[in-house]
């Protein structure tokens, strides 16, 4: 939907590709409701051993509200999905912790 990009460190250049990220979000879905961007800093990893990628995104889930996914990453993701079959789920609220 246009909501990704990667640029450098120049601010300038961070404020312009956030802007095109809002701008064609909203071209392509006039009925989102968009309420900010997330802007992260790429790091270099050291090896590309287990873990060495990380997957961090924000979901709406109908029964938690808005909910933050962070775990292993890059091709690993799905395929670590699959293997745990859910068994190693930890959903965080404010205040609480429930393993899945």
């Amino acid at each position: 939907m246009g909501g990704l990009a990667f640029c450098g460190r120049d601010t300038a250049e961070v404020v312009r590709q956030g802007q095109g990220i809002w701008q064609e979000t909203g071209r392509r879905m006039p009925e989102a409701d968009r309420r900010g961007l997330l802007i992260m800093e790429k790091i270099a990893v050291r090896d590309s051993g287990l873990g060495s990628e990380l997957l961090l995104s924000v979901k709406q889930d109908p029964s938690f509200g808005a909910v933050l996914v962070l775990g292993l990453g890059g091709l690993l993701t799905e395929w670590y999905g699959k293997f745990s079959g859910g068994a190693s789920t930890v959903v965080l609220q404010p205040g609480s912790v429930h393993d899945g």
